[in-house]
């Protein structure tokens, strides 16, 4: 076990056996020749470990902490029934709704976009959106106008949703949302988005 080759516990054993062979040094029965054997032993791994110049097991260091960040595209989730429903109820191409200076862009599948869409969750669910995806969306809507905070906040498991960043959007939660639910979710809130900017 770990915790007998550390150098404390191996001179607490050393004390011991030492006092084994002392006790009963006179009669020389058995527990005198447990205690020699004991004595010879530790102090064999003594030497033989400041020898080495191996540390101990106590000394070991500690493996950092693994994250328990998650990151997924939304395109990963495009066969979550709930995802593909939401999609199912936009338009089949988006347009741009927002210009970000003087250049136009294509018309995209939503598909495409999703490439572009993150979800991801260390302590709360977020939406990220990359460059690709603001054409498409008014990030500049008031957040108490934007459908994609009004569609999470009516969410029964969601605490609170905001427009945290111009590419970020926040959701704490009431109860633990799982990812194809959060996908299903994001997915609905970010089509009643473009439905309603690019309608009016």
């Amino acid at each position: 076990m770990g915790f007998t080759r550390s150098p404390v516990m191996r001179a607490v054993a050393l004390v011991a056996s030492l006092a084994l062979v002392v006790l009963h040094w006179d009669d020389r029965g058995t527990w005198f020749w447990i205690g020699l054997v004991l004595l010879v032993a530790n102090a064999t791994g003594i030497v033989r470990a400041r020898r080495s110049g191996k540390p101990s097991a106590s000394a070991a260091p500690t493996p950092s902490t693994p994250s328990n960040r998650a990151s997924y595209r939304l395109a990963e989730m495009s066969h979550v029934p709930g995802v593909a429903t939401a999609v199912a109820a936009g338009p089949a191409q988006w347009r741009q709704v927002s210009y970000l200076g003087d250049f136009a862009v294509d018309p995209v599948s939503p598909l495409e976009l999703a490439e572009h869409i993150w979800l991801e969750r260390d302590d709360a669910w977020e939406i990220g959106l990359g460059d690709e995806v603001k054409p498409y969306l008014d990030l500049d809507i008031d957040e108490d106008a934007d459908p994609i905070v009004r569609v999470l906040r009516d969410h029964p498991a969601v605490a609170d949703a905001y427009h945290e960043d111009r590419e970020v959007y926040r959701v704490e939660e009431r109860r633990p949302i799982g990812v194809e639910e959060f996908a299903a979710l994001a997915a609905r809130a970010l089509v009643s988005h473009h439905l309603l900017v690019a309608g009016r």
